[in-house]
């Protein structure tokens, strides 16, 4: 992010400034509505997310995290940590009983630092949007538009291994990892019993563990056959 000092004659936003970036938009589903209902219970609730989250600075500093309201905001230069801190952003906040959606886009993406303003005019994050936007299910998808390196399907015996998942027609992020497999598919179970009036997002959430700990690989077609 550039940061620049008041000077009327100096052009703010620069086309040349531009840099390509992959953005994440992940809404926190349910929250908003909790923050004109509770609002120091959800204060408590981010707090809790940010202090876990903060791990993650030492081990992704090339991921930047801003939080708005009920949505995350992740951008950086590599798809790679990006998907990764994605990962851990669905493994904390449904630690914490919630789900998101969200979508990743990449383009071309300023961001100026003018104190005390923050501008940001982004091609992904309008994409990521849109995409988010025509979600029916709590899953973070990736646009279409975004080329995935063949080894990210190719040579993992283990859905749960996987960064992506291929499912329902979409490449979505993957809400598991080694350190939380089972213990997601327990959690939303508990959701579904509490909250039965979300059953339609909790009952695909589970279809999606069920899928992940199968021996089918969740992968796209053309890579089906390499898999098995």
């Amino acid at each position: 992010m550039q940061e620049l000092e008041h000077d009327e004659d100096k052009r703010i936003l620069n086309p040349a400034d531009a840099q390509e970036k992959y953005v994440a938009f992940v809404d926190i589903l349910g929250i908003s509505a909790n923050v004109l209902r509770a609002f120091d219970t959800v204060l408590e609730t981010y707090e809790n997310l940010l202090r876990s989250l903060n791990l993650l600075r030492n081990v992704r500093p090339d991921v930047a995290l801003s939080l708005y309201s009920d949505s995350f905001l992740l951008v950086s230069s590599h798809l790679g940590p990006l998907v990764a801190v994605t990962q851990a952003v669905h493994m904390q906040t449904l630690m914490w009983d919630c789900l998101v959606r969200g979508g990743i886009a990449y383009g071309r993406h300023l961001e100026v630092s003018l104190p005390p303003h923050l501008i940001m005019v982004s091609e992904p994050l309008v994409k990521a949007v849109a995409l988010e936007s025509s979600l029916g299910n709590p899953c973070v998808a990736l646009h279409p538009d975004i080329a995935v390196p063949d080894s990210w399907w190719e040579g993992y015996e283990r859905n749960l291994d996987r960064g992506l998942l291929y499912f329902g027609g979409q490449r979505i992020v993957n809400p598991m990892n080694i350190a939380w497999g089972q213990s997601a598919g327990t959690r939303v179970t508990q959701m579904l019993h509490d909250h039965p009036e979300y059953r339609d997002k909790y009952e695909w959430f589970l279809e999606l563990y069920q899928a992940v700990f199968s021996p089918v690989p969740m992968v796209p077609p053309k890579f089906f056959q390499a898999e098995i």
